[in-house]
């Protein structure tokens, strides 16, 4: 419960190698408005730490994504709020004992919304991606690769061809460290429908995929995931004149 007694809220969760449970949020305060939290039991449920990141003021963070890697160190990513950028990327490493190693933000070049909806780790890699306002458009898809110490390997953006709402929701990688996102572009003006792309290793972008529903209006996709052989599967919504909105699940070949 937070200090404020007023609304809190988990976003995600995630395991270590002992079964020990992390939980990530927002709790509000009163002297900070909603704060970026996360938590940590053990196996039996008992409270082990807490974690909590304050922006500027009284302005709202929050941790979104939360994952483990195999030493144990937890990475929790989300949003922070900035007077003079607004919303920000926020990315941070603490080991397993709480101990914060390294912390990562990240503004868009048009100094607006900037809004991490998703993260992966791949091979001691570190790739979030979400929505950020650029220069001359409006929410593009931004996708950033962060090596085990922090530093930014690459950066990569997509915006759709109106220069309107273009939002990453979704993002996973192969065994080789191929990145793949997918998410909700602005295709004609008021609808929108699935655009999935794959990243090789150094950022480059390799396929730009697109799915158009059949009535011509919203298609939003969920989730996104990839087997050995490199296939894409990735899942969401669907409108249809005669049936409204149906669950679609797509599959691409390599």
């Amino acid at each position: 419960n937070g200090g404020a007694s007023g609304i809190d809220n988990a976003n995600d969760i995630a395991l270590d190698s002992e079964n020990n449970v992390y939980v990530c949020g927002s709790a509000n305060e009163s002297s900070s408005g909603n704060d970026a939290l996360m938590i940590k039991y053990n196996n039996s449920g008992s409270l082990v730490w807490v974690k909590q990141f304050t922006g500027n003021g009284l302005f709202n963070d929050e941790f979104r994504k939360i994952k483990t890697d195999d030493q144990d160190n937890v990475y929790v990513s989300g949003t922070v709020y900035s007077e003079v950028n607004n919303d920000d990327y926020l990315i941070i490493k603490y080991d397993k004992n709480g101990n914060q190693l390294w912390q990562k933000t990240y503004n868009g070049t048009g100094s607006n919304v900037d809004r991490v909806n998703a993260m992966t780790l791949s091979n001691d890699k570190i790739i979030v991606t979400g929505e950020s306002f650029g220069t001359g458009s409006q929410l593009d898809f931004i996708t950033i690769e962060y090596d085990s110490s922090g530093n930014q390997s690459w950066i990569a953006g997509y915006n759709g061809a109106l220069n309107r709402i273009d939002k990453a929701t979704a993002i996973t990688s192969d065994v080789k460290g191929n990145v793949y996102v997918t998410g909700e572009s602005t295709i004609t003006i008021g609808n929108v429908d699935f655009i999935t792309i794959k990243y090789d290793t150094q950022g480059n972008q390799k396929q730009v995929l697109q799915y158009f529903g059949q009535a011509n209006n919203n298609d939003r996709p969920a989730d996104i995931a990839v087997n050995e052989k490199e296939e894409i599967f990735v899942s969401g919504t669907t409108y249809r004149q005669s049936t409204n909105t149906d669950i679609i699940t797509l599959k691409y070949s390599n």
